[in-house]
This record gives structure tokens, C-alpha cells and sequence, in this order.
């Protein structure tokens, strides 16, 4: 008997680890279809290269949304792995040089990484790079969010937040 109530704790634990989510409600191993029911319109197929490129890479854009993220204009991919078809990572690429002014610019970013300690809590790890540059990452029961701001001259350039499934070696 105690065989079989382990057994329920353990799926009972393992279920409510595969139903948590990540950016926008998607949830790593989502087909293709559920995460566009759940990306709604905004979601679109990539364009050009298409979603299964000859690159060796083992993870192929599904999905594109375009998006504002305190006010700094960009762009979302839906990352599926190739053999599985399956989220295997979201992969967001801010241009914060859209932003004119100097000040706002500044904000947005700082709003920005507020909202991520706000929903991560403490990093992991802050790596400073060159000319004002930097690197934080969280990790969480399920997966690593990863912030990459690079920076010339401190001004911030592009800003690149990845999620990923946390791997069993971590």
C-alpha cells in the first residue's frame, strides 16, 4: 500500500512540474498546435528560412510574436526541438535602440530587469561584460531564464532573455 501511495505522490509532483509555465503560459515539451492556441493570433510562422532550416542546430523557430516589452519593441521564437516537435525554449531578442530618448531608454531596460527579479527573485548569477554589458540568470524549479543586455558604451543594444528547461545535471 505505501508502494502505491509513493507511486501517486510522485506523479502527483511530477504532473504539476510538467503543467507549469513559462513565458506568456507556454510550457516546455507543448506541441506545436497548443502552443499556438495559446500565442492566439499573434502568433505567425517564420518566414525565409522557415521553421526547419538545414542548420545542425537541434531546435527549429515554430513560432514568431512580434511584442513591447516596456515599451522596448521586439520580437519572440518559439523554439521546437526538431526530433520531437515539442517547446524546447523561448527565445526573445529586444532592440532597445528604438527608443529616441536617452532617459526612456534607460527606464524601459530598468523596468525591464525589475520585472524579472519581481517574478524570478534573486539571480543565480550577475556577470558584468564589457562597456556596460551584463548577463543575470535565474533558475527556477523547472527551467533557467537567462537576461543578456550588451551594451555599447552603456548604452544598451540588445537585449536577449531566454527561457529554457532546466536539465536533470543542473
Amino acid at each position: 500500500m505505501s508502494r502505491l501511495y509513493l507511486f501517486g505522490v510522485l506523479m502527483a509532483v511530477a504532473g504539476s512540474a510538467a503543467a507549469q509555465t513559462t513565458w506568456r503560459g507556454l510550457r516546455f515539451g507543448m506541441t506545436e498546435a497548443e502552443a499556438r492556441t495559446q500565442l492566439g493570433n499573434d502568433a505567425k510562422r517564420p518566414s525565409g528560412l522557415g521553421a526547419e532550416s538545414n542548420s545542425k542546430s537541434e531546435v527549429y523557430t515554430g513560432w514568431l510574436v512580434s511584442l513591447e516589452l516596456q515599451h522596448i519593441p521586439g520580437e519572440a521564437r518559439i523554439g521546437f526541438d526538431k526530433k520531437a516537435h515539442r517547446c524546447a525554449g523561448i527565445y526573445i531578442e529586444l532592440d532597445p535602440t528604438k527608443i529616441i530618448d536617452g532617459i526612456e531608454k534607460q527606464v524601459s531596460v530598468k523596468l525591464l530587469l525589475e520585472s524579472l527579479e519581481n517574478k524570478y527573485g534573486h539571480p543565480f548569477r550577475i556577470e558584468d561584460g564589457v562597456q556596460g554589458s551584463k548577463t543575470i540568470t535565474w533558475r527556477t524549479s523547472d527551467q533557467i531564464v537567462e537576461y543578456h543586455c550588451i551594451s555599447v558604451e552603456g548604452v544598451p543594444h540588445l537585449i536577449i532573455i531566454r527561457y529554457e528547461p532546466k536539465t536533470k545535471d543542473l
